[in-house]
């Protein structure tokens, strides 16, 4: 395996069997993941634009110890940078498929995580939900929309450096509110007074935006009584032979059934490849992860 993706609105493993130069997509829940962790390297690939989109390059290079060959690293970190500060660099400096990327109209949000942690963003199109899916995001706040996706990253920075609020929320914060979340209602109550700060903000920086007054989101898993009173497991996901079987996804942190009667949550930070070796399923590389688990009766999915 080599990652996660949701391009379709769910979430997927990105697969590549041995002796394949191709990956594929299998759906993650309901899949059951039987391994043995070996110390082969797998290069994750990487993404591009092109005329219709994203889209995924497979990669066959040795990455050493990194999550990707020096090439991948190289195009990932263009682009990201490239599309971060597209609003700062103009489009006569943007690659032309990026452009037609952020030609489309943008929304402007606030997602709330678990832990408590507040981050601004972006997203094009209707693919906003599906943005906030794959962050992990618990609750969001939809609070503008503005036709061209430049101006729209001028918001977003206003937003940051008149309120404060962040870009990115780390991995790590995501995690651990899974494991001791705040109350959902508080939550909610910190959005709701956010959203109008970042609603005066946005209309004084810039007159085109159009305000959303009523754009409340939650993650679909948000009442699924699995997520609740989950603790930290002490064993590595990385090392040894597992057999697990997801049951449902919030980000990249799965909600893993281990044997009869326990749930885990595990999350996968660098992904180098699960697939098939030897006499049956094995991870292929490194996988670094970090657990967390439910103890007590399995809930029905």
């Amino acid at each position: 395996m080599l990652g996660v993706t949701w391009a379709t609105g769910a979430a997927h493993w990105r697969h590549r069997p041995d002796g394949r130069t191709a990956s594929t997509t299998v759906p993650i829940v309901g899949t059951a993941l039987s391994y043995r962790a070996l110390p082969t390297r797998v290069c994750l690939g990487h993404n591009e634009f092109t005329e219709h989109g994203r889209r995924y390059v497979d990669c066959g290079n040795d990455p050493g110890s990194a999550p990707r060959c020096d090439r991948c690293t190289a195009v990932e970190n263009v682009a990201a940078a490239s599309m971060h500060q597209a609003h700062k660099l103009g489009r006569a400096y943007v690659d032309r498929r990026q452009t037609e990327h952020l030609d489309q109209p943008h929304r402007l949000y606030l997602a709330a995580f678990r832990d408590g942690s507040v981050k601004v963003g972006t997203s094009a199109g209707a693919s906003g939900g599906v943005r906030l899916v794959e962050q992990g995001a618990w609750v969001a706040r939809y609070v503008a929309v503005h036709a061209d996706g430049y101006r729209v990253r001028d918001a977003e920075d206003a937003v940051t450096e008149q309120l404060g609020v962040a870009q990115a929320v780390s991995t790590q914060r995501k995690l651990r509110g899974l494991v001791a979340p705040r109350d959902d209602a508080e939550l909610e109550q910190r959005l709701d007074e956010l959203a109008e700060q970042v609603r005066r903000v946005v209309t004084t920086v810039d007159a085109d935006v159009h305000i959303v007054e009523d754009g409340a989101w939650k993650h679909p898993s948000a009442d699924d009584e699995r997520w609740q009173h989950v603790l930290a497991h002490p064993s590595r996901l990385d090392q040894g032979a597992h057999q697990l079987d997801v049951v449902d996804v919030v980000g990249r942190v799965g909600l893993v059934r281990r044997g009869a009667d326990h749930l885990a949550a595990i999350e996968r930070a660098d992904n180098h490849g699960i697939g098939r070796g030897g006499e049956g399923p094995q991870v292929i590389g490194f996988v670094s992860c970090v657990a967390v688990v439910e103890v007590g009766p399995l809930a029905k999915d």
